[in-house]
């Protein structure tokens, strides 16, 4: 454990006088600091002399990998990749330093050592560091520190102070990306914008959406639907047939495909600008957080994925106040369904086969299958979805007068 230094301020406070860690998990996985990080534990007390001490080992072994093998190891096992570990294989099997193609793994992986160390990726030894404490005064009293986990995606109020909830931290991401959001973008060309996307004519509301000439006089809001797009498992076969019946409907359509690089500000002024957002189960539908209260995510919830479709997305959109619409498809909507004969368990029954255990799930519904909708069968959501987001914006309906809209949900 390293102590942080004492803060004069504090010495009057209340504090605790011990800490104890009398058991720890498995072995973690690597970890490492970063700028912010090293910025953040410098401000908080952690001895900058400590912090030079990390930089130097990590350099040191850097600078040894020709010579020792111990410090090969540490570099080649920090640097996590695949490259890193086949190189370290060939170590343990005792191929000596000096093999030629050894050689070389070990040289292109020193200077990505010096240029990750440079740019603040410090490797923690063993991971195990408890680096910076509550306890500015260096006086600790015994106590027993742990982690509370409130659910999938929401906030329990009962365990915030203040009785804070996922509302409180959906006006926190306001105040966080807002301003950088606005000042992206000039006023004037926000202008141009606003008006380009927001207004135009549409066609008349109704289950045959013919185009009524009178109507198109009236320049009205059109709803805009934003579609995450999926590469690889669970991707959205006939996006194109989709996106075209969306904009049939009324939408303006956006389709997005956020990547690990994409910038959250990038997303959170696609997302809090729209109205309805549709995306196949996974990852990427985090992003609801970035929709406003009242607006409507239609998740597409694939064969077998039912429980955590509900779980992580489904109850915590409705935590936030949106209008969520589930929508689970067919087995024919799903690509098992050429893969897999029509009277297969994998179809008929994935509760059973998800019960075999977490490696069937995985394996067959979210790592092997893709969705192509049955469009006549999701225009249904999608019309539904319409509707209410168009009398919504057009004010038309009030937020409270939106359940009854819902009741396919």
């Amino acid at each position: 454990m390293i102590k942080v230094e004492k803060d004069p301020k504090l010495l009057d406070i209340r504090t605790v006088d011990a800490l104890e860690i009398v058991q720890t998990s498995s072995k973690p996985k690597l970890a490492y600091l970063s700028k912010i990080l090293i910025a953040l534990l410098s401000y908080g007390g952690v001895p900058n002399e400590f912090l030079l001490d990390m930089v130097e080992k990590a350099l040191g072994d850097a600078n040894s990998v020709f010579s020792s093998k111990r410090a090969a190891l540490r570099v080649l096992v920090n640097h996590g990749e695949k490259d890193g570990f086949t190189a370290a294989g060939m170590i343990l099997s005792g191929i000596p330093l000096d093999e030629t193609h050894l050689q070389n793994r070990l040289s292109i992986l020193m200077n990505d050592e010096k240029k990750s160390l440079k740019g603040g990726r410090i490797p923690i030894p063993d991971s195990y560091y408890l680096m910076g404490t509550a306890d500015p005064t260096g006086i600790l009293k015994k106590a027993i520190v742990g982690v509370k986990i409130h659910d999938d995606l929401t906030v329990d109020p009962s365990l915030m102070k203040g009785n804070k909830s996922i509302l409180d931290f959906r006006h926190f991401l306001d105040r966080a990306y807002q301003p950088r959001i606005k000042g992206s973008i000039p006023d004037k060309e926000q202008g141009v914008q606003l008006k380009l996307n927001q207004w135009a004519s549409v066609p008349t509301l109704g289950q045959s959406m013919k185009i009524n000439k009178d109507n198109q006089k009236h320049q009205v809001k059109k709803p805009k639907l934003v579609i995450l797009s999926r590469s690889g498992s669970r991707a959205l076969v006939n996006k194109d047939c989709l996106v075209k019946m969306a904009e049939d409907m009324g939408f303006r359509v956006e389709v997005s495909r956020p990547k690990r690089t994409t910038e959250l500000a990038k997303m959170y002024g696609l997302l809090n600008k729209s109205e309805v957002m549709v995306g196949v189960h996974g990852a990427a539908l985090t992003h609801f957080l970035f929709l406003k209260p009242g607006s409507v995510l239609i998740q597409v919830i694939p064969l077998g994925t039912d429980s955590p479709a509900e779980t992580c997305f489904g109850k915590p959109a409705r935590e936030l106040g949106l209008k969520y619409i589930g929508y689970k498809i067919s087995p024919r909507e799903s690509s098992l369904y050429n893969e897999y004969d029509k009277d297969d368990p994998v179809l008929t029954n994935p509760k059973g086969v998800i019960r075999k255990g977490w490696q069937y799930t995985k394996e067959i519904y979210l790592d092997r299958q893709n969705v192509s909708l049955d469009m006549r069968r999701f225009h249904k959501r999608l019309l539904q979805a319409y509707d209410y987001s168009f009398k919504k914006i057009n004010r038309q309906i009030s937020y409270n007068q939106t359940t009854h809209l819902f009741k396919l949900c």
